[in-house]
């Protein structure tokens, strides 16, 4: 029964997860984002900054892009 699920062996295991963020900086309701993942086994990695605005009530408007890098 291990086998079918936790046994196995898992994708996400060689990964690093990194995000850095700052709520309102210098101008209000917005605040910027850097996400990094990195595959530790073969050092391939995303990359994705981003900003969202939250000045207006019940609305999150987000601007996000991704680089990827590494081997096929």
């Amino acid at each position: 029964m291990t086998e079918k699920s936790y046994g196995r062996a898992n994708a996400g295991r060689e990964y690093v997860y990194l995000r850095v963020s700052q709520k309102d900086p210098s101008y209000l309701y917005w605040t910027p984002a850097l996400t990094m993942i990195v595959n530790a086994e073969d050092r391939s990695y995303s990359l994705s900054p981003e900003i969202s605005y939250t000045g207006i009530t019940n609305l999150d408007v987000r601007l996000k892009g991704m680089i990827l890098a590494g081997d096929r």
